[in-house]
């Protein structure tokens, strides 16, 4: 039995109020229905009576409120004599095109002025912002902007999208002026999408710049992959070619239409959050990182 969820319970009997309860715990709402109902399907009792004015506990929640405050209190004198003596710990879940070449970075950064443990995970910026939400993470890194009143969200960086491919098919294409060639445009250039990239060119963006498009891969790691081997050129956000365009496996590509739109990195935390010189030191990792990567024209400043 969840111990979070019994700690809802009992902060939604002493209020006989769920949005009283969220505003506690700093949860929204919703999350406070759905923990209710899982703990009421897992007794196999209705906990509370729902009125349209008014949240009253049954006969079996008033029986259950005792026992369910002794095992909260007994848990946390537990986790609190348990955590004495120990490093202390944070938790942070990151989208998967951040999590394997920028967070790392960031992270030996952030470790060094943080002694801490951490617990790491991998999710789509949606449930990214559900974890945050549900406080299973103190930190959640993402690519999509959220605005919620329960959190705090600023930008770590703001990121360009590249145009690679491996150098001796980049050298192909290039014509004297470094460019690509008008000749190669016409005859068609092969272009690997990822799924995120494909609303930074659009649907007519690649016919009109002699691309001719021969893989849409789901994630941007695969794509970046696919270019190394030579199939295509691919657009990649920086943090992702970084490490093919340092190692000599990937090249750059001037993009032949308008400058490409730059990707900005959020982190979502909790407002007042309980560890705030975690969050300060994380951006500080951020930005110190960021600003010594051989790009500076595409580095954002730590909002």
């Amino acid at each position: 039995m969840d111990t979070e969820y019994l700690r809802t319970f009992c902060v939604v009997a002493r209020h006989q109020n769920f949005r009283k309860a969220a505003e506690i715990l700093r949860v929204t709402q919703p999350c406070i229905s759905r923990r209710i109902r899982s703990l009421e399907e897992e007794l196999g009792v209705a906990l509370f009576e729902r009125t349209t004015h008014a949240v009253t506990l049954t006969n079996e929640g008033r029986s259950f409120l005792p026992f369910a405050e002794q095992s909260v209190h007994l848990v946390q004198e537990g986790a609190r004599r348990v955590s004495e003596g120990r490093e202390a710990e944070v938790a942070l879940a990151a989208t998967p095109t951040t999590s394997f070449n920028w967070l790392p970075e960031v992270l030996m950064d952030f470790r060094r002025r943080c002694p801490l443990v951490l617990h790491l995970y991998t999710a789509p910026s949606t449930a990214v912002l559900e974890m945050v939400l549900d406080q299973r993470i103190d930190l959640g890194v993402v690519t999509v902007g959220f605005t919620h009143p329960l959190l705090e969200q600023r930008v770590l960086w703001s990121e360009g999208v590249v145009l690679v491919g491996s150098p001796s098919l980049v050298d192909s294409y290039l014509g004297p002026d470094g460019r690509l060639a008008p000749e190669a445009q016409a005859a068609g250039i092969p272009l690997i999408l990822s799924r995120q990239m494909w609303d930074a060119v659009g649907d007519e963006a690649a016919p009109e710049h002699g691309f001719v498009v021969v893989a849409q891969a789901e994630y941007v790691q695969v794509a970046e992959a696919l270019a190394r081997r030579g199939l295509g050129l691919a657009l990649l956000p920086y943090s992702v070619a970084w490490p093919g365009l340092r190692e000599g496996a990937l090249r750059e590509v001037p993009w032949p239409g308008a400058p490409l739109p730059e990707r900005p990195i959020y982190l979502l935390y909790p407002k007042a959050s309980a560890k705030a010189k975690v969050v300060a030191a994380f951006m500080e990792s951020a930005r110190h990182v960021t600003q010594t990567w051989p790009r500076p024209a595409a580095v954002g400043a730590v909002g």
